[in-house]
């Protein structure tokens, strides 16, 4: 047997059984390097997620199903949008007679035409229903037909 694994341990055979050690290191260090900078990106401890790739192949599985699904750049540019669609939508409010999203200034449903806001009939302001009175020129509010603006 010891013959048989001389005769094929030619040194071509070990120069190539060498290369893919060497490649198999190569990829292991560069997977170490990977989750220490992809850890830092995600806003994760670097230190212990770097600890843990050390350990072959398992360490790397789990840093792969444990991080974070987003980077810290990502997770900013999505808190923002957010911000923006809040504030869009702080925007439109629900008819209360049909339900249909409508602009928060506007006076009547376009949809349904249901009153959502009374006109001052003195300065020709918007006026939320349950004021009484116009903030914008102390006029009082009655309950009558709705003013066009001109």
């Amino acid at each position: 047997m010891g013959d048989l694994i001389a005769q094929l341990m030619t040194p071509q055979v070990v120069s190539a059984l060498f290369l893919c050690l060497a490649i198999i290191v190569l990829i292991y260090i560069v997977a170490i390097v990977w989750v220490a900078r992809d850890a830092a990106r995600r806003d994760m401890p670097v230190v212990p997620w770097t600890i843990a790739a050390v350990v072959p192949i398992v360490g790397l599985v789990a840093y792969c199903l444990l991080r974070k699904p987003l980077m810290r750049e990502e997770q900013d540019l999505q808190d923002m949008e957010l911000d923006l669609l809040t504030r869009q939508l702080g925007e439109y409010r629900d008819c209360p007679q049909c339900g249909r999203p409508v602009k928060a200034e506007f006076i009547i449903c376009p949809h349904c035409h249901r009153q959502l806001r009374n006109v001052c009939t003195r300065c020709g302001r918007a006026l939320e229903p349950d004021w009484t009175i116009c903030p914008y020129c102390t006029t009082p509010v009655g309950n009558g037909p709705v003013r066009q603006r001109q």
